[in-house]
Protein backbone atom coordinates (compact mmCIF):
# COMPACT_ATOMS: atom_id res chain seq x y z
CA UNK A 1 0.00 0.00 0.00
CA UNK A 2 1.80 3.39 -1.17
CA UNK A 3 0.59 7.48 -1.57
CA UNK A 4 -1.35 7.65 -4.80
CA UNK A 5 0.71 9.61 -7.18
CA UNK A 6 -0.81 12.84 -8.50
CA UNK A 7 -1.71 11.26 -11.84
CA UNK A 8 -3.50 8.71 -9.24
CA UNK A 9 -5.33 11.35 -7.24
CA UNK A 10 -7.59 12.38 -10.77
CA UNK A 11 -8.07 8.95 -11.19
CA UNK A 12 -9.61 8.62 -7.87
CA UNK A 13 -11.84 11.58 -8.77
CA UNK A 14 -12.85 10.86 -12.19
CA UNK A 15 -13.52 7.40 -10.39
CA UNK A 16 -16.32 8.88 -7.84
CA UNK A 17 -17.04 11.34 -10.73
CA UNK A 18 -18.50 8.21 -13.14
CA UNK A 19 -19.94 6.11 -10.18
CA UNK A 20 -23.82 5.07 -10.69
CA UNK A 21 -25.72 6.11 -8.82
CA UNK A 22 -23.85 9.12 -8.14
CA UNK A 23 -22.52 9.84 -4.71
CA UNK A 24 -23.54 12.66 -2.66
CA UNK A 25 -20.15 14.28 -3.00
CA UNK A 26 -19.09 18.29 -4.65
CA UNK A 27 -16.16 18.98 -6.22
CA UNK A 28 -14.20 19.89 -3.25
CA UNK A 29 -15.36 16.37 -1.18
CA UNK A 30 -14.37 14.93 -4.04
CA UNK A 31 -10.75 15.83 -3.56
CA UNK A 32 -10.45 15.76 -0.33
CA UNK A 33 -11.34 11.83 -0.33
CA UNK A 34 -8.52 11.59 -2.87
CA UNK A 35 -6.61 13.52 -0.52
CA UNK A 36 -6.42 10.61 1.93
CA UNK A 37 -7.03 7.24 -0.22
CA UNK A 38 -3.90 4.98 -0.16
CA UNK A 39 -3.37 2.92 -3.80
CA UNK A 40 -2.96 -0.89 -2.83
CA UNK A 41 -2.28 -3.30 -6.33
CA UNK A 42 -3.20 -6.44 -6.27
CA UNK A 43 -2.44 -9.61 -8.23
CA UNK A 44 -4.71 -11.77 -9.56
CA UNK A 45 -6.74 -14.51 -7.32
CA UNK A 46 -5.23 -12.40 -4.48
CA UNK A 47 -7.24 -12.50 -1.15
CA UNK A 48 -7.92 -8.85 -0.26
CA UNK A 49 -10.91 -9.31 2.40
CA UNK A 50 -11.49 -12.15 4.93
CA UNK A 51 -15.05 -13.47 5.86
CA UNK A 52 -15.45 -12.65 9.50
CA UNK A 53 -12.95 -10.22 9.87
CA UNK A 54 -12.97 -6.82 11.54
CA UNK A 55 -13.13 -4.08 8.83
CA UNK A 56 -9.83 -2.01 8.41
CA UNK A 57 -10.50 -0.52 4.76
CA UNK A 58 -12.69 0.80 2.24
CA UNK A 59 -11.81 0.02 -0.92
CA UNK A 60 -12.83 1.76 -4.30
CA UNK A 61 -11.83 -0.11 -8.04
CA UNK A 62 -10.13 1.99 -9.85
CA UNK A 63 -9.19 -0.97 -12.44
CA UNK A 64 -9.21 -4.55 -12.71
CA UNK A 65 -12.38 -6.90 -11.21
CA UNK A 66 -13.01 -8.09 -7.86
CA UNK A 67 -15.46 -10.55 -6.52
CA UNK A 68 -17.59 -11.52 -3.16
CA UNK A 69 -17.74 -14.96 -2.14
CA UNK A 70 -19.91 -15.97 0.86
CA UNK A 71 -22.50 -18.52 1.82
CA UNK A 72 -25.69 -18.66 0.08
CA UNK A 73 -28.43 -21.12 1.36
CA UNK A 74 -25.41 -23.39 3.08
CA UNK A 75 -23.41 -23.81 -0.01
CA UNK A 76 -20.47 -21.57 -1.53
CA UNK A 77 -21.75 -18.89 -4.25
CA UNK A 78 -20.13 -16.05 -5.79
CA UNK A 79 -22.38 -12.84 -4.39
CA UNK A 80 -21.29 -10.08 -6.47
CA UNK A 81 -18.62 -9.32 -9.15
CA UNK A 82 -17.30 -5.70 -8.37
CA UNK A 83 -15.92 -3.37 -11.58
CA UNK A 84 -14.60 -0.35 -11.70
CA UNK A 85 -16.29 2.39 -10.40
CA UNK A 86 -17.39 0.63 -7.41
CA UNK A 87 -16.86 0.65 -3.58
CA UNK A 88 -16.33 -2.65 -1.47
CA UNK A 89 -15.95 -3.70 1.41
CA UNK A 90 -18.89 -0.42 2.29
CA UNK A 91 -20.95 -3.13 4.81
CA UNK A 92 -18.22 -3.66 7.51
CA UNK A 93 -17.37 -0.23 7.42
CA UNK A 94 -20.96 1.40 8.15
CA UNK A 95 -22.47 -0.83 9.82
CA UNK A 96 -19.21 -1.34 12.18
CA UNK A 97 -19.45 -5.44 11.76
CA UNK A 98 -17.25 -8.25 10.46
CA UNK A 99 -16.97 -8.63 7.02
CA UNK A 100 -19.63 -10.64 5.43
CA UNK A 101 -17.92 -12.17 2.28
CA UNK A 102 -14.67 -12.95 1.38
CA UNK A 103 -13.46 -10.64 -1.58
CA UNK A 104 -10.69 -11.80 -4.01
CA UNK A 105 -8.91 -10.34 -7.13
CA UNK A 106 -10.45 -12.08 -10.42
CA UNK A 107 -7.70 -9.91 -12.48
CA UNK A 108 -4.66 -7.90 -11.51
CA UNK A 109 -6.53 -4.59 -9.90
CA UNK A 110 -5.42 -1.60 -8.64
CA UNK A 111 -8.04 -0.21 -5.39
CA UNK A 112 -7.88 3.17 -3.95
CA UNK A 113 -8.39 2.48 -0.14
CA UNK A 114 -9.27 4.13 2.96
CA UNK A 115 -8.27 3.30 6.54
CA UNK A 116 -11.09 3.24 9.26
CA UNK A 117 -9.89 5.88 11.41
CA UNK A 118 -10.51 8.34 7.57
CA UNK A 119 -13.71 6.86 6.58
CA UNK A 120 -14.79 7.47 9.98
CA UNK A 121 -13.53 11.13 9.62
CA UNK A 122 -14.99 11.59 6.09
CA UNK A 123 -18.30 9.84 7.04
CA UNK A 124 -18.75 12.23 9.72
CA UNK A 125 -18.42 15.51 7.75
CA UNK A 126 -21.04 13.62 5.42
CA UNK A 127 -23.87 11.51 6.46
CA UNK A 128 -25.40 11.40 2.79
CA UNK A 129 -22.21 9.80 2.10
CA UNK A 130 -23.22 6.96 4.83
CA UNK A 131 -26.44 6.76 3.48
CA UNK A 132 -25.37 6.59 -0.19
CA UNK A 133 -22.87 3.68 1.05
CA UNK A 134 -26.02 1.96 2.66
CA UNK A 135 -28.36 2.18 -0.44
CA UNK A 136 -24.85 0.42 -2.40
CA UNK A 137 -24.71 -2.72 -0.15
CA UNK A 138 -28.18 -3.14 -0.14
CA UNK A 139 -28.29 -3.28 -3.97
CA UNK A 140 -25.46 -5.60 -3.55
CA UNK A 141 -27.38 -7.76 -1.42
CA UNK A 142 -30.55 -7.85 -3.83
CA UNK A 143 -28.43 -9.01 -6.49
CA UNK A 144 -27.00 -11.76 -4.46
CA UNK A 145 -29.97 -12.76 -2.89
CA UNK A 146 -31.42 -13.52 -6.38
CA UNK A 147 -32.24 -17.27 -7.51
CA UNK A 148 -33.84 -18.98 -10.19
CA UNK A 149 -33.67 -22.60 -11.62
CA UNK A 150 -30.05 -23.87 -12.13
CA UNK A 151 -28.29 -20.88 -10.83
CA UNK A 152 -24.58 -22.10 -10.58
CA UNK A 153 -21.91 -21.15 -7.79
CA UNK A 154 -20.03 -18.19 -9.86
CA UNK A 155 -23.13 -16.70 -11.48
CA UNK A 156 -24.99 -13.92 -10.51
CA UNK A 157 -27.84 -12.30 -11.09
CA UNK A 158 -27.44 -8.80 -12.82
CA UNK A 159 -30.79 -7.53 -14.55
CA UNK A 160 -34.35 -9.54 -13.75
CA UNK A 161 -37.30 -8.07 -15.40
CA UNK A 162 -41.27 -9.22 -16.53
CA UNK A 163 -42.69 -7.61 -19.57
CA UNK A 164 -43.60 -4.61 -19.51
CA UNK A 165 -46.98 -3.63 -17.86
CA UNK A 166 -48.52 -2.44 -21.01
CA UNK A 167 -48.59 -6.11 -22.02
CA UNK A 168 -50.48 -6.74 -18.70
CA UNK A 169 -53.28 -3.81 -19.65
CA UNK A 170 -53.64 -4.96 -22.85
CA UNK A 171 -54.31 -8.59 -21.72
CA UNK A 172 -57.12 -7.51 -19.65
CA UNK A 173 -59.29 -5.11 -21.95
CA UNK A 174 -61.26 -7.96 -23.06
CA UNK A 175 -61.79 -9.86 -19.40
CA UNK A 176 -62.73 -5.94 -17.94
CA UNK A 177 -64.56 -5.38 -20.78
CA UNK A 178 -66.59 -8.78 -20.06
CA UNK A 179 -66.98 -8.11 -16.50
CA UNK A 180 -68.11 -4.30 -17.05
CA UNK A 181 -71.06 -5.18 -19.61
CA UNK A 182 -71.98 -8.18 -17.41
CA UNK A 183 -72.52 -5.92 -14.68
CA UNK A 184 -74.30 -3.34 -15.40
CA UNK A 185 -76.79 -5.64 -17.70
CA UNK A 186 -77.21 -7.67 -14.19
CA UNK A 187 -77.81 -4.49 -12.77
CA UNK A 188 -80.47 -3.44 -15.20
CA UNK A 189 -82.11 -6.57 -15.85
CA UNK A 190 -81.67 -8.53 -12.35
CA UNK A 191 -84.97 -8.93 -11.95
CA UNK A 192 -84.98 -11.35 -15.26
CA UNK A 193 -83.77 -14.75 -12.87
CA UNK A 194 -82.63 -16.36 -16.52
CA UNK A 195 -80.89 -13.19 -18.00
CA UNK A 196 -79.25 -11.68 -14.48
CA UNK A 197 -77.65 -15.57 -14.01
CA UNK A 198 -76.34 -15.62 -17.31
CA UNK A 199 -74.53 -12.11 -16.64
CA UNK A 200 -73.45 -13.21 -13.32
CA UNK A 201 -71.51 -15.79 -15.72
CA UNK A 202 -70.21 -13.53 -17.95
CA UNK A 203 -68.84 -11.60 -14.64
CA UNK A 204 -67.24 -15.14 -13.17
CA UNK A 205 -65.71 -15.64 -16.96
CA UNK A 206 -64.50 -12.18 -16.93
CA UNK A 207 -62.65 -12.43 -13.72
CA UNK A 208 -60.88 -16.10 -15.15
CA UNK A 209 -60.06 -14.37 -18.14
CA UNK A 210 -58.30 -11.24 -15.63
CA UNK A 211 -56.57 -13.55 -13.42
CA UNK A 212 -55.04 -16.00 -16.19
CA UNK A 213 -53.83 -12.65 -18.05
CA UNK A 214 -52.67 -11.69 -14.87
CA UNK A 215 -50.39 -14.94 -13.91
CA UNK A 216 -49.26 -15.64 -17.36
CA UNK A 217 -47.67 -12.14 -17.74
CA UNK A 218 -46.47 -12.16 -13.94
CA UNK A 219 -45.16 -15.80 -14.66
CA UNK A 220 -42.77 -14.63 -17.44
CA UNK A 221 -38.90 -14.11 -16.47
CA UNK A 222 -35.98 -12.63 -18.44
CA UNK A 223 -33.10 -12.80 -16.68
CA UNK A 224 -29.62 -11.26 -17.26
CA UNK A 225 -26.84 -13.04 -15.65
CA UNK A 226 -23.08 -12.77 -15.15
CA UNK A 227 -22.48 -15.94 -17.70
CA UNK A 228 -26.10 -15.99 -19.64
CA UNK A 229 -29.40 -14.86 -20.60
CA UNK A 230 -32.52 -16.71 -19.87
CA UNK A 231 -36.37 -16.77 -20.63
CA UNK A 232 -38.27 -18.50 -18.67
CA UNK A 233 -41.99 -18.95 -20.50
CA UNK A 234 -44.50 -20.16 -18.05
CA UNK A 235 -47.75 -20.73 -19.34
CA UNK A 236 -51.01 -21.02 -16.65
CA UNK A 237 -52.38 -24.43 -16.35
CA UNK A 238 -50.07 -25.35 -19.74
CA UNK A 239 -46.88 -25.33 -19.33
CA UNK A 240 -43.00 -24.08 -19.17
CA UNK A 241 -40.18 -23.10 -21.47
CA UNK A 242 -36.68 -22.16 -21.39
CA UNK A 243 -34.80 -20.45 -23.22
CA UNK A 244 -30.91 -19.61 -22.76
CA UNK A 245 -27.51 -18.54 -24.14
CA UNK A 246 -23.85 -17.91 -22.51
CA UNK A 247 -23.05 -14.23 -22.74
CA UNK A 248 -19.84 -15.11 -24.97
CA UNK A 249 -22.03 -16.71 -27.50
CA UNK A 250 -23.98 -13.61 -28.08
CA UNK A 251 -23.42 -11.66 -31.66
CA UNK A 252 -26.13 -9.20 -31.76
CA UNK A 253 -28.62 -7.92 -30.03
CA UNK A 254 -31.31 -6.07 -31.95
CA UNK A 255 -33.95 -3.74 -30.55
CA UNK A 256 -37.03 -3.03 -32.36
CA UNK A 257 -39.18 -0.26 -31.70
CA UNK A 258 -43.03 -0.89 -33.87
CA UNK A 259 -45.31 2.33 -32.32
CA UNK A 260 -45.29 5.53 -31.17
CA UNK A 261 -46.90 4.07 -27.62
CA UNK A 262 -43.65 1.89 -27.33
CA UNK A 263 -41.45 4.82 -27.93
CA UNK A 264 -43.46 6.78 -25.16
CA UNK A 265 -43.74 4.08 -22.70
CA UNK A 266 -39.92 2.87 -23.18
CA UNK A 267 -40.60 -0.54 -24.12
CA UNK A 268 -39.36 -2.80 -26.92
CA UNK A 269 -38.60 -6.26 -27.98
CA UNK A 270 -35.40 -7.30 -28.40
CA UNK A 271 -33.85 -10.37 -30.17
CA UNK A 272 -30.49 -11.97 -28.81
CA UNK A 273 -28.53 -13.76 -31.86
CA UNK A 274 -25.77 -15.44 -30.95
CA UNK A 275 -23.26 -17.94 -32.19
CA UNK A 276 -24.95 -21.89 -31.87
CA UNK A 277 -27.61 -21.33 -29.71
CA UNK A 278 -30.03 -19.97 -31.75
CA UNK A 279 -32.05 -16.50 -31.58
CA UNK A 280 -33.58 -15.55 -27.76
CA UNK A 281 -36.82 -13.19 -28.18
CA UNK A 282 -37.37 -11.25 -24.94
CA UNK A 283 -40.84 -9.84 -25.91
CA UNK A 284 -42.12 -6.11 -24.55
CA UNK A 285 -39.08 -5.51 -22.45
CA UNK A 286 -38.95 -2.55 -20.80
CA UNK A 287 -35.97 -0.21 -20.74
CA UNK A 288 -35.02 -2.47 -23.65
CA UNK A 289 -31.93 -0.09 -24.98
CA UNK A 290 -30.46 -0.05 -21.28
CA UNK A 291 -30.59 -4.12 -20.69
CA UNK A 292 -29.04 -4.31 -24.36
CA UNK A 293 -25.98 -1.96 -23.08
CA UNK A 294 -25.97 -4.21 -19.81
CA UNK A 295 -25.71 -7.02 -22.33
CA UNK A 296 -22.61 -6.63 -24.57
CA UNK A 297 -21.37 -4.87 -21.00
CA UNK A 298 -21.70 -8.21 -19.15
CA UNK A 299 -20.20 -9.83 -22.47
CA UNK A 300 -17.18 -7.78 -22.13
CA UNK A 301 -16.83 -8.49 -18.80
CA UNK A 302 -16.98 -12.29 -19.08
CA UNK A 303 -14.42 -12.02 -21.51
CA UNK A 304 -11.92 -10.04 -19.02
CA UNK A 305 -13.09 -12.93 -16.67
CA UNK A 306 -11.53 -15.23 -19.33
CA UNK A 307 -8.71 -13.27 -20.32
CA UNK A 308 -7.61 -13.22 -16.86
CA UNK A 309 -7.55 -16.89 -16.49
CA UNK A 310 -5.79 -17.35 -19.38
CA UNK A 311 -2.66 -14.80 -18.51
CA UNK A 312 -2.97 -16.90 -15.29
CA UNK A 313 -2.60 -20.01 -16.85
CA UNK A 314 0.21 -18.37 -19.69
CA UNK A 315 2.64 -16.88 -16.16
CA UNK A 316 2.36 -20.34 -14.86
CA UNK A 317 3.19 -22.34 -17.90
CA UNK A 318 5.93 -19.91 -18.55
CA UNK A 319 7.74 -20.53 -15.15
CA UNK A 320 7.14 -23.92 -15.29
CA UNK A 321 8.66 -24.29 -18.51
CA UNK A 322 11.47 -22.36 -18.17
CA UNK A 323 12.61 -23.97 -14.94
CA UNK A 324 12.26 -27.20 -16.24
CA UNK A 325 14.28 -25.82 -18.99
CA UNK A 326 17.04 -24.88 -16.74
CA UNK A 327 17.36 -27.69 -14.57
CA UNK A 328 16.86 -30.30 -17.49
CA UNK A 329 18.19 -30.62 -20.73
CA UNK A 330 16.10 -33.73 -21.52
CA UNK A 331 12.99 -31.35 -23.21
CA UNK A 332 11.14 -34.81 -24.54
CA UNK A 333 10.46 -36.15 -21.32
CA UNK A 334 9.21 -32.35 -19.96
CA UNK A 335 7.22 -32.15 -22.88
CA UNK A 336 5.42 -35.41 -22.73
CA UNK A 337 5.05 -34.84 -18.79
CA UNK A 338 3.40 -31.79 -20.07
CA UNK A 339 1.06 -32.95 -22.66
CA UNK A 340 -0.13 -35.68 -20.37
CA UNK A 341 -0.77 -33.32 -17.72
CA UNK A 342 -2.45 -30.79 -19.99
CA UNK A 343 -5.19 -33.40 -21.27
CA UNK A 344 -6.16 -33.84 -17.53
CA UNK A 345 -6.13 -38.13 -17.95
CA UNK A 346 -4.23 -40.73 -16.51
CA UNK A 347 -3.64 -44.10 -18.46
CA UNK A 348 -5.44 -46.52 -16.76
CA UNK A 349 -7.97 -44.76 -14.28
CA UNK A 350 -11.83 -44.21 -15.12
CA UNK A 351 -13.57 -44.48 -12.37
CA UNK A 352 -17.18 -45.55 -12.86
CA UNK A 353 -19.65 -46.15 -10.18
CA UNK A 354 -21.52 -48.61 -10.71
CA UNK A 355 -24.35 -50.14 -8.44
CA UNK A 356 -23.56 -52.73 -6.20
CA UNK A 357 -27.51 -54.02 -6.08
CA UNK A 358 -28.72 -57.22 -6.92
CA UNK A 359 -29.61 -57.28 -10.98
CA UNK A 360 -33.31 -57.98 -10.32
CA UNK A 361 -34.15 -55.02 -7.89
CA UNK A 362 -32.06 -53.15 -10.53
CA UNK A 363 -34.32 -54.18 -13.04
CA UNK A 364 -37.72 -53.96 -11.36
CA UNK A 365 -36.94 -50.53 -9.22
CA UNK A 366 -35.10 -48.59 -11.22
CA UNK A 367 -33.99 -44.87 -10.92
CA UNK A 368 -34.85 -42.58 -13.35
CA UNK A 369 -31.48 -40.60 -13.20
CA UNK A 370 -28.09 -42.80 -13.40
CA UNK A 371 -24.92 -40.97 -12.81
CA UNK A 372 -21.91 -43.11 -13.21
CA UNK A 373 -18.55 -41.30 -13.78
CA UNK A 374 -19.78 -38.31 -16.92
CA UNK A 375 -22.20 -40.73 -17.52
CA UNK A 376 -25.55 -39.69 -17.03
CA UNK A 377 -28.69 -42.19 -18.08
CA UNK A 378 -32.38 -40.93 -17.33
CA UNK A 379 -35.53 -43.10 -18.20
CA UNK A 380 -39.05 -41.88 -19.12
CA UNK A 381 -41.54 -40.65 -16.50
CA UNK A 382 -43.38 -43.07 -14.35
CA UNK A 383 -46.69 -41.91 -16.06
CA UNK A 384 -45.39 -43.80 -18.99
CA UNK A 385 -44.46 -46.95 -17.63
CA UNK A 386 -48.00 -46.50 -15.68
CA UNK A 387 -49.37 -46.49 -18.92
CA UNK A 388 -48.02 -49.22 -20.85
CA UNK A 389 -48.39 -51.85 -17.67
CA UNK A 390 -51.70 -50.96 -16.83
CA UNK A 391 -53.29 -53.03 -19.21
CA UNK A 392 -51.49 -55.83 -18.97
CA UNK A 393 -51.61 -55.77 -15.28
CA UNK A 394 -55.19 -55.37 -15.22
CA UNK A 395 -55.39 -58.52 -17.47
CA UNK A 396 -53.04 -60.45 -14.95
CA UNK A 397 -54.63 -59.24 -11.31
CA UNK A 398 -58.25 -60.55 -13.18
CA UNK A 399 -56.88 -63.67 -14.03
CA UNK A 400 -54.92 -64.23 -11.41
CA UNK A 401 -58.43 -63.90 -8.85
CA UNK A 402 -60.13 -66.17 -11.69
CA UNK A 403 -57.35 -68.92 -11.18
CA UNK A 404 -57.49 -68.51 -7.27
CA UNK A 405 -61.80 -68.38 -7.13
CA UNK A 406 -61.54 -71.58 -9.41
CA UNK A 407 -58.77 -73.67 -7.05
CA UNK A 408 -60.96 -72.86 -4.41
CA UNK A 409 -64.42 -73.37 -5.32
CA UNK A 410 -64.33 -75.86 -8.61
CA UNK A 411 -61.07 -77.52 -8.02
CA UNK A 412 -61.88 -80.72 -10.11
CA UNK A 413 -63.23 -78.47 -13.35
CA UNK A 414 -61.19 -77.57 -16.04
CA UNK A 415 -61.83 -74.43 -16.36
CA UNK A 416 -58.15 -73.54 -14.50
CA UNK A 417 -56.23 -75.39 -17.22
CA UNK A 418 -57.55 -72.30 -19.24
CA UNK A 419 -56.68 -69.51 -17.31
CA UNK A 420 -53.36 -70.94 -16.37
CA UNK A 421 -51.88 -69.90 -19.82
CA UNK A 422 -54.14 -66.63 -19.54
CA UNK A 423 -52.28 -65.75 -16.58
CA UNK A 424 -48.95 -66.79 -17.95
CA UNK A 425 -50.00 -64.64 -21.36
CA UNK A 426 -50.74 -61.75 -19.26
CA UNK A 427 -47.20 -62.10 -17.39
CA UNK A 428 -45.31 -62.12 -20.63
CA UNK A 429 -46.94 -59.05 -21.39
CA UNK A 430 -46.32 -57.09 -18.68
CA UNK A 431 -42.66 -57.98 -19.01
CA UNK A 432 -42.67 -57.29 -22.39
CA UNK A 433 -44.09 -53.99 -21.75
CA UNK A 434 -42.11 -53.21 -18.89
CA UNK A 435 -38.47 -54.08 -20.47
CA UNK A 436 -39.88 -51.77 -23.47
CA UNK A 437 -39.87 -48.75 -20.94
CA UNK A 438 -36.53 -49.91 -18.89
CA UNK A 439 -34.86 -49.87 -22.50
CA UNK A 440 -35.76 -46.77 -23.78
CA UNK A 441 -32.99 -44.08 -22.27
CA UNK A 442 -31.38 -40.81 -23.03
CA UNK A 443 -27.70 -40.68 -22.32
CA UNK A 444 -25.00 -38.09 -22.10
CA UNK A 445 -21.71 -39.82 -21.92
CA UNK A 446 -18.82 -37.61 -22.33
CA UNK A 447 -19.36 -35.62 -25.42
CA UNK A 448 -21.54 -37.90 -26.53
CA UNK A 449 -25.74 -37.61 -26.71
CA UNK A 450 -27.37 -41.09 -27.50
CA UNK A 451 -31.10 -42.15 -28.04
CA UNK A 452 -32.00 -45.77 -27.72
CA UNK A 453 -35.77 -46.23 -28.53
CA UNK A 454 -36.01 -50.15 -27.80
CA UNK A 455 -38.72 -53.19 -28.03
CA UNK A 456 -39.64 -55.20 -25.41
CA UNK A 457 -36.38 -57.73 -24.79
CA UNK A 458 -34.97 -56.51 -28.19
CA UNK A 459 -37.07 -58.69 -30.20
CA UNK A 460 -38.79 -56.54 -32.64
CA UNK A 461 -35.26 -54.26 -33.16
CA UNK A 462 -33.73 -51.18 -31.28
CA UNK A 463 -32.60 -47.84 -32.95
CA UNK A 464 -29.57 -46.12 -30.95
CA UNK A 465 -28.93 -42.71 -32.22
CA UNK A 466 -25.49 -40.66 -31.34
CA UNK A 467 -24.00 -37.43 -31.56
CA UNK A 468 -21.82 -35.08 -30.25
CA UNK A 469 -21.67 -31.45 -28.16
CA UNK A 470 -19.74 -30.21 -31.29
CA UNK A 471 -22.98 -29.92 -33.58
CA UNK A 472 -25.27 -29.10 -30.47
CA UNK A 473 -26.78 -25.61 -30.84
CA UNK A 474 -29.33 -24.78 -28.42
CA UNK A 475 -31.19 -26.70 -25.22
CA UNK A 476 -34.27 -26.19 -23.98
CA UNK A 477 -36.92 -27.81 -22.18
CA UNK A 478 -40.91 -27.48 -22.16
CA UNK A 479 -43.52 -28.96 -20.26
CA UNK A 480 -46.79 -29.12 -22.65
CA UNK A 481 -49.97 -29.26 -20.10
CA UNK A 482 -50.79 -28.53 -16.83
CA UNK A 483 -50.91 -32.22 -16.09
CA UNK A 484 -47.62 -32.25 -17.21
CA UNK A 485 -46.40 -29.92 -15.13
CA UNK A 486 -49.03 -31.37 -12.27
CA UNK A 487 -46.60 -34.39 -12.11
CA UNK A 488 -43.28 -32.54 -13.58
CA UNK A 489 -43.08 -33.79 -16.81
CA UNK A 490 -42.07 -32.57 -19.83
CA UNK A 491 -40.03 -32.65 -23.15
CA UNK A 492 -36.27 -31.66 -23.64
CA UNK A 493 -35.14 -30.34 -26.85
CA UNK A 494 -31.45 -30.62 -28.07
CA UNK A 495 -30.82 -28.28 -31.37
CA UNK A 496 -28.04 -29.52 -33.22
CA UNK A 497 -26.79 -28.36 -36.81
CA UNK A 498 -25.76 -30.66 -39.72
CA UNK A 499 -28.58 -33.37 -39.00
CA UNK A 500 -32.10 -34.20 -39.83
CA UNK A 501 -33.70 -34.03 -36.81
CA UNK A 502 -32.93 -32.61 -32.93
CA UNK A 503 -32.35 -34.88 -30.06
CA UNK A 504 -35.88 -35.51 -27.94
CA UNK A 505 -35.86 -35.79 -24.78
CA UNK A 506 -39.56 -37.02 -24.34
CA UNK A 507 -41.55 -37.33 -21.18
CA UNK A 508 -38.69 -37.43 -18.72
CA UNK A 509 -38.77 -36.49 -14.95
CA UNK A 510 -37.92 -32.21 -13.89
CA UNK A 511 -37.18 -31.41 -17.11
CA UNK A 512 -35.76 -28.22 -15.85
CA UNK A 513 -33.32 -29.92 -14.15
CA UNK A 514 -32.55 -32.50 -17.25
CA UNK A 515 -32.12 -29.27 -18.93
CA UNK A 516 -29.98 -27.59 -17.04
CA UNK A 517 -27.79 -30.62 -16.81
CA UNK A 518 -27.32 -31.11 -20.37
CA UNK A 519 -26.72 -27.29 -20.81
CA UNK A 520 -23.99 -27.59 -18.18
CA UNK A 521 -22.49 -30.13 -20.01
CA UNK A 522 -22.72 -28.79 -23.33
CA UNK A 523 -20.93 -25.47 -22.27
CA UNK A 524 -18.77 -27.16 -19.82
CA UNK A 525 -17.25 -29.42 -23.05
CA UNK A 526 -16.92 -25.94 -25.40
CA UNK A 527 -14.92 -24.28 -22.12
CA UNK A 528 -13.01 -27.31 -21.68
CA UNK A 529 -12.02 -27.77 -25.60
CA UNK A 530 -11.47 -23.98 -25.78
CA UNK A 531 -9.07 -24.33 -22.56
CA UNK A 532 -7.21 -27.42 -24.01
CA UNK A 533 -6.57 -25.34 -27.48
CA UNK A 534 -5.29 -22.63 -25.40
CA UNK A 535 -3.48 -24.65 -23.41
CA UNK A 536 -1.41 -26.50 -26.73
CA UNK A 537 -0.78 -23.44 -28.51
CA UNK A 538 0.76 -22.00 -24.58
CA UNK A 539 2.75 -24.97 -24.37
CA UNK A 540 4.21 -24.42 -27.81
CA UNK A 541 4.84 -21.01 -27.19
CA UNK A 542 6.27 -21.88 -23.62
CA UNK A 543 8.94 -24.33 -25.02
CA UNK A 544 10.15 -21.72 -27.30
CA UNK A 545 10.43 -19.06 -24.86
CA UNK A 546 12.08 -20.77 -22.61
CA UNK A 547 14.63 -22.56 -24.91
CA UNK A 548 14.96 -18.60 -25.70
CA UNK A 549 15.86 -18.43 -22.39
CA UNK A 550 18.61 -21.34 -22.11
CA UNK A 551 19.94 -19.76 -25.15
CA UNK A 552 20.44 -16.52 -23.93
CA UNK A 553 21.69 -17.63 -20.79
CA UNK A 554 24.25 -19.57 -22.68
CA UNK A 555 25.39 -16.65 -24.15
CA UNK A 556 25.65 -14.76 -21.53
Amino acid sequence: MRDPTPEEHVEIIRALESMQPSPPLGSSEMIRWARYAKILEVAQNQLIIAQDSLPDYLYLVLSGQLRAIGNSGGRLQVLNYHNAPAFVGECGVVHHTTRTASVEAVSDAKLACWSMEDVTRLLRANEAMRAHLKRTYALYLEHARQQFPGKQWDETVVFRSRKHVVQLLSALILPLAMFSIGLFLWLVLSSVWILSSFFIGVMLAGLACGAYGYFDWANDEYIVTSKRVIHIERLLLYGEERDEAPLVRIQDVTVTTTNLLQRLLDYSDMRIKTAGAGTIIFSGMPHAERVRELIFKERDREYERRAAEDRMVIRSTLQQSIATALSRRNFELKTTTTQWQLNGTQPGLDVIHISRLPFLIRYFYPRQRILEGDKITWRKHWVVLARKIIPPLLLLNGSLAALMLLLLYMPQTWYFKVVIPLVIGAFIWYLFRYDEWYRDVYIIHGNRIIDIVSSGFRLRGERRREGTFDAVQNVTYNIPSFWHRLVNMGDVVIETAGTEQTFAFNSVFNPSKVQQEVFDRWNAYHEDRRRREQEEQRRRWAEWFSEYHVLQSQMD
